[in-house]
């Protein structure tokens, strides 16, 4: 355990949060250099300091906001070499509380504690003992990547935060096996608009939980398939029963077969289209459920 990788870090996280970006999908609004303009008011207030554009945020601003709300949240200090780092990323990208949410998920059955995203000293213990640091970023970056593709904003920014947790992931693992000086993959650049010169680098925004997609509801599926759908096919059951009263006399002419057939099926269709449809909702619903980790506190 490296207390002074913080540093290191930090230079890695800012390789992928870039400069001054506020683009109109990120839900964390105005950033600059991975700080949103919410924190930096937060941080300017809790310092008796008058609040300003994030866009003014110096160096030393940055770098204290960055040890406190995050490195220090997340115990980077007490976790080993490539755990800190990738639990920091994920930290500064997604909030500390996902970030530990996915730390003691990754832990797997070696973790006995809730999954409340807070790194204590169960968490800690249980990292300590785990034989396979390098399988253990694995996992964390797969509950991340789990959690954005999640997220509404994925087909806008889901290409940028793949890039990025696999440059961590490698990272981290080199940092885990003792390469600490393993740099994170450079961003790629973009052409600025207009004149078609590459200027800026390409980075990725908040992913949080504030975005997630919403369940679907079980509502359509209910009205043919649930509770309520049973009146509803009483119903069209008695509907489609009058319809085949009034045609029996005809029955044995092929037209009104065929429409007496036809209704028959319309009836079964109807039903087995709202029975999978609840289903399908109900498992989406446990999907996201399972990658926003929401069996425990949110951030």
């Amino acid at each position: 355990m490296t207390a002074n990788n913080f540093s290191q870090a930090l230079k890695n996280v800012l390789v992928h949060e870039g400069g001054y970006v506020n683009h109109p999908k990120d839900p964390g609004g105005a950033t600059n250099q991975g700080v949103t303009q919410a924190v930096y008011d937060s941080y300017r207030s809790s310092n008796g300091k008058p609040t300003q554009s994030v866009k003014n945020l110096s160096p030393q601003e940055r770098d204290a906001i960055y040890k406190k709300r995050y490195w220090d949240v997340i115990k980077g200090d007490d976790l080993p070499d490539g755990i800190d780092y990738c639990v920091y990323d994920a930290a500064v990208n997604s909030g500390p509380s996902q970030a530990g949410k996915w730390l003691q998920r990754a832990l797997g059955t070696g973790y006995k504690g809730t999954i409340d995203g807070i790194i204590g000293d169960e968490t800690l213990r249980a990292v300590a003992v785990h034989p396979n640091h390098d399988a253990l970023v694995a996992g964390i970056c797969e509950q991340r990547l789990k959690f954005m593709r999640a997220l509404k904003t994925w087909p806008t920014f889901g290409k940028g935060w793949s890039s990025r947790v696999a440059s961590v992931k490698k990272v981290a693992q080199k940092w885990a096996s003792g390469d600490v000086g393993a740099s994170p993959v450079q961003p790629g650049m973009r052409a600025s608009e207009g004149n078609g010169i590459v200027t800026e680098p390409v980075t990725a925004p908040k992913a949080v939980i504030a975005d997630a997609q919403a369940a679907p509801s079980r509502a359509p599926g209910d009205i043919t398939a649930g509770a309520g759908g049973l009146a509803f096919l009483a119903t069209i059951g008695a509907y489609f029963s009058d319809i085949i009263i009034a045609l029996a006399p005809y029955e044995d002419a092929p037209m009104i077969r065929k429409i007496i057939i036809g209704a028959t099926l319309g009836s079964i269709v109807i039903t087995g289209a709202g029975i999978f449809y609840r289903r399908y909702a109900s498992a989406k619903k446990a999907e996201l459920k399972d990658a926003l980790n929401t069996d425990g506190p949110e951030t």
